[in-house]
């Protein structure tokens, strides 16, 4: 099916495009947070402690350098 959009992209209307940036984030920490998880634990209670460990340090010190950045206009 041809594209519909004016600029040749993809259209808005295409099953299974994330288009929170926040849910991006998320799904994003808490993959990486279980690869990692997986590559250094072997029990299943550390596997899960450093899953929140470090998919939550990942979420919140991102939310931080988003709010520390946002005074800062983007120069064009």
């Amino acid at each position: 099916m041809p594209s519909t959009s004016p600029w040749g992209g993809r259209d808005d209307s295409e099953a299974g495009v994330i288009r929170s940036h926040f849910l991006n984030l998320v799904v994003f920490s808490v993959l990486v947070a279980i690869f990692f998880a997986f590559l250094t634990q072997n029990r299943t209670a550390d596997r899960l402690r450093v899953i929140f460990v470090l998919g939550g340090a990942m979420i919140v010190l991102s939310l931080i350098v988003a709010y520390v950045m946002y005074p800062f206009p983007l120069q064009r």
